[in-house]
């Protein structure tokens, strides 16, 4: 594939990654589900999240926005590496959200790996890694 293709690849997994950052910050979690692959896996070691599957997935985002008033969310623009049908989103993060136990703070950034199946990128694994200590 030549740099057209391979930037044209980049934009259209960008563009996943705003769709679900979008999603459930407004509450759209059907575009989520169509956004994730069904077997789908995020797996946050430091916070001991681990979903698989696409409803267990679509479900951690709405079990925290059930629990959370998001008051702040800032990213930056995602670096994209494609290579055939695999794609790797990586992007920062700034939050600022409250719970019950008051308001939370937390930096880090998310890892992404899409698939490219019948010419639809979707989304087969997610990390993220806080750059601040997990709020308590």
């Amino acid at each position: 594939m030549g740099a057209h293709g391979a930037d044209e690849d980049q934009s259209a997994v960008r563009q996943v990654v705003k769709r679900l950052n979008l999603a459930w910050q407004h509450g759209h979690f059907q575009d989520l589900t169509d956004c994730f692959h069904p077997r789908c896996t995020i797996s946050i070691p430091w916070s001991g999240l681990r979903c698989e599957g696409r409803e267990r997935c679509v479900q951690s985002y709405v079990d925290f926005t059930a629990a959370a008033d998001i008051t702040r969310y800032a990213e930056s623009e995602p670096i994209v590496d494609v290579i055939g049908d695999t794609a790797v989103a990586v992007f920062e993060w700034d939050m600022e959200w409250t719970v019950t136990s008051g308001p939370q703070r937390e930096t880090g950034f998310d890892v992404w790996v899409f698939t490219r199946e019948a010419g639809k990128w979707c989304a087969v694994w997610r990390t993220q890694v806080s750059r601040s200590p997990a709020a308590t």
